[in-house]
């Protein structure tokens, strides 16, 4: 448990509470009861794991486009099949004309 130390110079309530609060985000209490609120199946974690990797990935390559970098794209041929295609005929290259 987060342990608050009182100083002199310290604002009675509202500055202990502003510290206590700081010291419980920072030793990670509360992410620990939230992630232990329900039951998560093993399949569902890793799906938003991938997800989480996904924006990611979108979002360097997003920042480093618009920086100019000519590399940003390169790596796309790892997602490409983490992508929802519409037409299932394109997700093998055979596109109809």
């Amino acid at each position: 448990m987060p342990i608050v130390k009182i100083k002199e110079n310290d604002s009675y309530p509202e500055g202990l509470i502003r510290k206590f609060k700081k010291a419980v985000e920072r030793s990670g209490i509360l992410a620990a009861v939230k992630n232990c609120q329900y039951y998560v199946k093993p399949s569902k974690l890793k799906q938003r794991e991938k997800a989480a990797a996904i924006k990611r990935w979108r979002k360097k390559n997003a920042r480093d486009a618009m920086q100019g970098h000519h590399h940003a794209f390169r790596s796309a041929k790892k997602f490409r099949s983490l992508t929802p295609v519409k037409n299932p005929s394109e997700a093998n290259g055979t596109a109809e004309a």
